[in-house]
């Protein structure tokens, strides 16, 4: 009985709502989204992670990793967000680190751009695993093309 008077008063209150004409000069603004120019980090990945996986390869996106780090002697959890992670027996062999390829024209971003780029490859380098970079969609191809060739050498490694 409560519930039916709950739900009559609600759709009573819901048709006087819905009945009053909603003020034309309170409408908010809507804003127009432009379509893209360029394939963004995060397509590229997915691109990358459809094509190696239907190679057949075991490739995982934003992998995290966790350390712990002395910096004065205190221990620090630093966090590592990788793009790509190509496994084999869940062990890690390749990185696949991508970046956009738009034009910068400003040299002292293009700088802090690449000095980003540096201090993650000084980063990356203390990993087992091999770090590749895949800089815009038009390297996608060379990009797989260097994941087989690691893949291959892991695999003939590991037979040896």
């Amino acid at each position: 009985m409560k519930k039916n008077k709950l739900l009559n008063s609600l759709e009573k209150r819901y048709r006087e709502i819905r009945d009053v004409p909603e003020p034309i000069f309170n409408k908010p603004k809507r804003y127009k989204i432009d379509y893209p120019k360029h394939s963004s980090e995060a397509e590229i990945q997915a691109e990358l992670w459809k094509i190696l996986k239907n190679i057949g390869y075991d490739v995982r996106l934003e992998v995290v990793h966790l350390r712990e780090k002395n910096i004065t002697n205190k221990l620090k959890r630093v966090k590592s967000r990788f793009d790509l992670v190509v496994f084999d027996n869940k062990k890690a062999v390749c990185i696949i680190e991508v970046k956009k390829d738009i034009p910068i024209r400003n040299k002292q971003l293009k700088g802090a751009k690449h000095h980003q780029s540096y201090r993650q490859i000084e980063k990356y380098a203390k990993y087992e695993a091999e770090l590749v970079f895949c800089i815009g969609e038009r390297s996608i191809n060379k990009t797989i093309e260097k994941v087989e060739e690691i893949m291959a050498e892991h695999n003939y490694l590991t037979q040896i």
